[in-house]
């Protein structure tokens, strides 16, 4: 993963004006997308492009597989691949195969420290939060998929908080 990070850190600085190439590989959910959006330097930190069309793969600068979708491993292993996931990682299987996971130099997820966040909702601008001494009232939990361990978390939290 580093050298993938220092090719992207030196060639910002010895060429900001190239445009970089990022090639959306893998079909997203069984859905080949049509994707083709070019951003110029301010609205970038460089100006850069990315597309669907595989025939631009050997252009790349970049090569994004969908987690979900890895199937058709891009030919290209010259150029940093970036793994898009929105998913909980307990139903993506791909997760657990280290020998394709080491391909990857990058993460694009929900998770707002990956190399690329992409979070599922607009953040709002939020205030700072009240410290912890200072906070009274309730607990309010908001789940999606009630799977065990969340359901059995949220039961040992109100054996000491009212949630």
């Amino acid at each position: 993963m580093k050298n993938a990070q220092r090719t992207i850190v030196n060639r910002t600085s010895q060429n900001d004006t190239k445009s970089w190439l990022i090639v959306y590989w893998s079909t997203f959910f069984g859905r080949r997308l049509n994707l083709h959006e070019r951003w110029k330097k301010g609205e970038c930190p460089v100006p850069c492009e990315i597309t669907s069309n595989q025939s631009r793969a050997s252009e790349a600068d970049g090569l994004v597989i969908h987690a979900r979708d890895p199937i058709g491993r891009p030919p290209v292993e010259s150029v940093p691949w970036i793994l898009q996931i929105r998913e909980n990682p307990i139903y993506t299987p791909v997760l657990k195969d280290a020998k394709f996971m080491s391909k990857f130099n990058f993460l694009k997820s929900y998770r707002l420290d990956s190399d690329f966040p992409d979070p599922s909702v607009k953040l709002p601008n939020l205030t700072p939060p009240t410290p912890f001494k200072n906070k009274g009232g309730f607990i309010m939990a908001a789940l999606s998929n009630c799977e065990p361990v969340r359901t059995e978390y949220m039961r040992q939290l109100m054996k000491f908080v009212q949630v």
